[in-house]
């Protein structure tokens, strides 16, 4: 197991080493530090058992704010779920999950997450579009609630910014620039579609001196409720949190996560217009967390190419997780009952193959019954 992004775990161990075959965590949402969180979302913690330990189903609790909470445990396969739909106060909230490992290690992870209330009205800078669809034309925004004056590229605003049910362009503006907002301020775009124009190569950024992962960070960034946000870069300490129903799209290229990081919730898309796979794989993928976790190639997410210079991330969620069952059924035989392709191993240290290529006269259909003395294959 490892400890999410933000997350502080009993028995800590930095990073998921799938060769140890421990119980780990995929993903945790709402993600640790995430804020307007809604009052009706879940609480779900995604955890993959691993070929040495699983998790004690019987051992998982849960609290909330200090109180326990009936948490529902779920598994398909290696997957297992553990959540919490009761509803979620409109404050600062701790979430604290346990379980034991089936060695009998005791596990727990804490972290805090920001719910709002709804209907309240929102502070700082709120969008409006009453002057057409320029995100740097004063027109478009209400500043009433705010000491801010003026929205210029690459001058930082002091107080939180609100898209919501907005149609927004990032325009193109002299040299390369970026809509700045200033550290420890949020910005929304909620049920949004934000877009690059006239051939933009702006993007969103911090104020000078912000950076991640090493700090001090900038302002957070949250996509959220089906929204769509592109820009060309994100830059100077940004924290771009994209959750399960949004998507985002980078369309610059080079380096268009620049010094800033981006946490996508299970079920949301990220697309890189000019960064090939290789180009992903070399220059972000240590900049991306999957709902808080460590993002893994086909462990929470599949990257393919858009068929030209980009690349296309998907995240897996628990749902698209394949079943997988076995059954020793007392006569000397054992069936195996899975969804998509079954791949086997000969030893623990063996590479993975198709089951086709270990048993030739099977068709590669399930269910699958073999002999008990074939079951030494790792499956």
């Amino acid at each position: 197991a490892y400890t999410p992004k933000g997350a502080t775990v009993e028995e800590s161990i930095t990073e998921r080493d799938a060769s140890t075959g421990r119980a780990a965590v995929v993903s945790i949402m709402p993600a640790p530090g995430k804020i307007r969180v809604e009052s009706s979302s879940p609480i779900e913690v995604v955890i993959e058992n691993g070929s040495a330990t699983a998790v004690d189903q019987s051992s998982v609790k849960m609290s909330l704010n200090g109180k326990d909470v009936a948490a529902d445990v779920s598994k398909s396969g290696d997957i297992v779920t553990i959540s919490y739909t009761g509803g979620l106060a409109a404050e600062a909230n701790t979430a604290i999950v346990s379980f034991k490992e089936s060695n009998g290690v005791e596990r727990s992870a804490e972290w805090s997450f920001e719910v709002y209330e709804a209907g309240a009205a929102p502070a700082g800078i709120v969008w409006t579009g009453a002057n057409g669809t320029d995100i740097f034309d004063e027109g478009n925004w209400d500043l009433s609630n705010s000491n801010v004056t003026v929205i210029d590229p690459n001058v930082s605003i002091d107080a939180d910014v609100v898209f919501s049910n907005a149609i927004v362009d990032i325009p193109q503006v002299s040299s390369q620039q970026r809509f700045q907002v200033a550290s420890d301020f949020t910005i929304t775009v909620d049920n949004s579609t934000i877009s690059l124009s006239g051939g933009s190569n702006d993007g969103i950024g911090g104020p000078p001196g912000s950076t991640l992962p090493a700090g001090p960070a900038g302002p957070i960034l949250n996509v959220v409720n089906g929204s769509s946000l592109e820009t060309f870069f994100i830059f100077q300490g940004i924290t771009m949190n994209v959750d399960s129903t949004s998507s985002a799209t980078l369309g610059g290229g080079g380096n268009p996560v620049n010094i800033s990081v981006i946490d996508l919730e299970p079920g949301a898309t990220l697309t890189f217009t000019s960064e090939t796979i290789d180009q992903f794989n070399t220059e972000h993928l240590s900049k991306l967390t999957i709902g808080g976790a460590a993002a893994e190639e086909g462990v929470n997410f599949t990257i393919e190419s858009d068929g030209n210079s980009g690349s296309i991330i998907k995240t897996i969620t628990a749902a698209e997780a394949p079943a997988l069952s076995i059954v020793n059924n007392g006569d000397g035989t054992v069936t195996v009952t899975f969804e998509g392709k079954l791949q086997a191993a000969q030893s623990v240290n063996d590479p993975w193959q198709d089951a086709t290529e270990l048993l030739p006269d099977w068709d590669g259909t399930s269910p699958l019954t073999i002999p008990a003395s074939e079951a030494q294959l790792y499956g």
